[in-house]
């Protein structure tokens, strides 16, 4: 649920004027495009903290812990590509990388639960 709301809001900011003008109550409207940017980021940061967490109290193996590395290098990576002064690359970062992350995660996931442990 963090984690789509927060590259919903990455890809809402797109949308940042049309939404101002017709009186929408986005995240990016409301709170402006570097707000938002920071909530997104907050969002992220709370879901890597909490697939951590579920590694400690699951006892997950090394595998799952390779897929949150890489989902979160990709979020990393994310966040760094999109700039307020260059909003061009919010779908790339918030719908292209995000398909990545969800196949590393499901991937790794399930490698590490039907094969490591």
């Amino acid at each position: 649920m963090l984690w789509i709301a927060g590259f919903d809001i990455i890809y809402g900011t797109q949308d940042i004027d049309f939404d101002r003008r017709h009186g929408l109550w986005s995240i990016p409207s409301f709170f402006g495009l570097e707000n938002a940017l920071r909530i997104a980021k907050g969002l992220h940061f709370i879901m890597i903290m909490l697939l951590l967490f579920l590694y400690l109290w699951r006892d997950l193996g090394w595998m799952y812990l390779v897929g949150i590395g890489i989902a979160t290098l990709l979020l990393m990576t994310e966040h760094k590509i999109i700039k307020p002064s260059n909003r061009k690359l919010m779908k790339v970062a918030s719908y292209n990388l995000n398909q990545v992350i969800s196949i590393v995660i499901l991937l790794c996931t399930l490698i590490d639960f039907f094969y490591v442990s």
